[in-house]
């Protein structure tokens, strides 16, 4: 359990940029993340860059944007603004954001992943099986992250503690993503009306591998990179919100200025091409992502020995742990008001967004 923890931006720029090549994520990677199989979130070389140039294909599409918009719009209007109102109504002190954003995002990432609405974030607040495991896949990845591998090896093989759990969650995992593929491929079949979401594309790609263990995958790694990311940054930035209130009534009156729609409780819709032009409120999430990133540290092995433009030497079987939110906070990148949420240092005195390597 030799780590290399750094958050120097040259030894970052290098790591993930100059000598990429040298820093696979590594066969420890994929044990540890088994759960999510050969995916783009655990592989390296060519398989990686095939994952990633698909991804990012699928992702560009004109009409895969739009489907984005449109079902977030929906979804906004449909589940948040209804379990809102119900909570103003109810007159319920106290309303667990966190736990209706991951909700949110559960549900978001599920309909642009496969087209289809678990319906997690409803009044009822229902338990959702994947989501419920998920929660302990994670779990027992920071377990196997923490310990060393002869340690959690041990307990997978007796299947005892988190490993019994994370044994559990594949099975409930796997039943549901192939539910998922088995029923777009019927839809499909029989020439019904389907979303253009990311399974569809893939299903509609003839260079991509039709095998149920490719797909199972593909999919897996975009579900459990889309729920935790996105609530969690969603969360921090009405956190940093409450606790600032002139910079909550500065987005306000930016929002002032742009078309909305109203709904029959006086409740407001934007259109997402309409917030395109919000340069503060566009500042203000680049500043809770600077604090509060959503991924705070990353890790990838060793390949080759290298010399790090820090001075340092490293070695195969270090682990090399790189932290985001280090970075974000250190005061020779950001200055002395480095820890203040300051939306600001991200805009241009011409008034534009700057662009922060």
């Amino acid at each position: 359990m030799t780590l290399f923890v750094t958050a120097d931006p040259a030894n970052v720029h290098h790591i993930y940029t100059q000598n990429f090549q040298n820093y696979p994520k590594g066969e420890e990677c994929a044990e540890i993340f088994e759960i999510v199989g050969q995916g783009i979130l655990t592989t390296d070389g060519d398989l990686w860059r095939f994952h990633r140039k698909k991804l990012l294909l699928a992702m560009s599409r004109n009409c895969y944007n739009t489907f984005i918009a449109k079902m977030t719009q929906e979804k906004i209007e449909n589940s948040i603004l209804p379990f809102l109102s119900n909570a103003i109504e109810q007159r319920l002190a106290v309303v667990d954001l966190q736990d209706m954003l991951t909700r949110l995002s559960f549900d978001m990432t599920c309909i642009l992943t496969f087209g289809t609405d678990p319906g997690s974030l409803s009044m009822e607040f229902p338990v959702v099986p994947f989501a419920q495991v998920s929660d302990d896949a994670t779990a027992t990845i920071f377990f196997r992250l923490s310990r060393p591998s002869a340690w959690w090896k041990l307990l997978r093989f007796f299947r005892i503690g988190p490993e019994k759990r994370y044994a559990e969650a594949k099975v409930v995992v796997d039943r549901f993503i192939a539910d998922a593929i088995k029923k777009r491929k019927r839809e499909m079949f029989e020439g019904k009306h389907v979303c253009t979401d990311l399974l569809y594309s893939y299903l509609c790609d003839e260079n991509i591998p039709n095998s149920q263990e490719f797909l199972r995958d593909s999919i897996l790694s975009f579900l459990a990179a889309g729920r935790e990311t996105v609530s969690t940054s969603l969360c921090w930035f009405f956190w940093a919100l409450s606790q600032n209130k002139q910079i909550e009534e500065k987005i306000m009156h930016e929002l002032n200025f742009i078309h909305h729609n109203t709904t029959p409780k006086g409740m407001v819709i934007f259109d997402p091409e309409e917030l395109e032009n919000l340069v503060y409120f566009k500042a203000a999430l680049l500043e809770t992502l600077r604090l509060f990133p959503s991924l705070p540290f990353s890790f990838s092995s060793v390949k080759e020995p290298d010399l790090l433009p820090s001075g340092s030497i490293v070695t195969p079987g270090m682990k090399i742990i790189t932290s985001a939110y280090a970075m974000g906070r250190m005061q020779k990148l950001w200055g002395k008001d480095c820890m203040e949420f300051k939306p600001e240092r991200w805009i241009s005195e011409k008034g534009t967004l700057l662009h922060v390597p």
